[in-house]
């Protein structure tokens, strides 16, 4: 986790088995708050993930805001939002 200044806060997960859990997302949501359709929205998003996941695998840091949520940063084998 991230403090508001953007420095690492020590978090611990007790009873978590490592793995990232996956959350189900609603395309049409997204895409009439982007005013755009279903399918454009499903393919902008896609295509973010494969951007970030490229970014990562060729160790590269990655650094970005999520709305509401805070910011997702990766830097060698590291994770945090």
């Amino acid at each position: 986790m991230c403090n508001s200044s953007g420095n690492l806060v020590h978090y611990e997960l007790k009873g978590s088995s490592g793995i990232v859990p996956k959350v189900k997302i609603n395309y049409t949501e997204i895409g009439v708050m982007a005013g755009v359709s279903k399918d454009a929205a499903e393919n902008g998003c896609k295509l973010i993930y494969k951007d970030i996941a490229d970014k990562v695998k060729q160790g590269m840091n990655v650094s970005l805001p999520i709305p509401s949520v805070g910011t997702f940063r990766s830097w060698g084998s590291l994770a945090a939002v």
